[in-house]
């Protein structure tokens, strides 16, 4: 019940952000929006699979993109919103005489502050840190289910402004605890992003 209220809270707090920030879009270039695409990887994705005699293939790594809007309150300061897919993660092997054959797939939304330092002309270092409200639908052999929560996120990286209206941003972000207790894991989605200011 706390995660799906931490969920509906997360999702109305985005709505309310988008609502208030879009007009100020026509006053200025300060509001942005955006879509990234990269590799994501879950450092844990098998652990646990069958108990600790689980033999066979892990794929800990996928594709994985986001949108998002945002808005800078000033030059080095801002918000962002955003949805996350970070992929499919798979595992296909036995537990002892027990066949596995396991997905699991991880999205969310993301709510975030975030600070820019200014390293040239046009080029920027930018970090983030945020909460995370994820959807983990997991299937296979042994079980399938459907996992929510909200946990930490941060992120790294470099943004260059090509003109006054378009950006390209790279960066590094982690997504901590994506999982069930006693399963969880953290996952890292490396992506390049456009942003388009208006």
């Amino acid at each position: 019940m706390k995660n799906k209220q931490c969920k509906v809270f997360l999702a109305a707090s985005a709505l309310l952000f988008c609502a208030t920030f879009t007009p100020l879009a026509f006053a200025g270039d300060d509001f942005y929006v955006g879509a990234g695409v990269g590799i994501s990887q879950s450092k844990d994705a098998c652990d646990g699979l069958g108990g600790a005699g689980f033999t066979g293939t892990c794929d800990k790594k996928d594709s994985g993109f986001k949108l998002v809007a945002g808005y800078k309150f000033t030059p080095y300061l801002g918000a962002e919103v955003g949805y996350v897919s970070l992929g499919e993660f798979k595992a296909v092997g036995t537990a002892g005489a027990t066949a596995i054959d396991a997905t699991a797939k991880a999205k969310g939304l993301q709510l975030a502050g975030f600070g820019m330092l200014e390293l040239d002309e046009d080029f920027w270092f930018i970090g983030k840190l945020g909460v995370f409200s994820w959807d983990l639908d997991s299937s296979g052999s042994l079980a399938s289910s459907s996992e929510t929560g909200t946990d930490l996120f941060f992120s790294i990286g470099v943004q260059y402004d090509v003109s006054r209206r378009f950006s390209i941003r790279g960066e590094w972000e982690k997504f901590m605890d994506v999982g069930v207790s006693g399963a969880e894991s953290d996952i890292d989605l490396i992506s390049v992003n456009g942003l388009w200011r208006f």
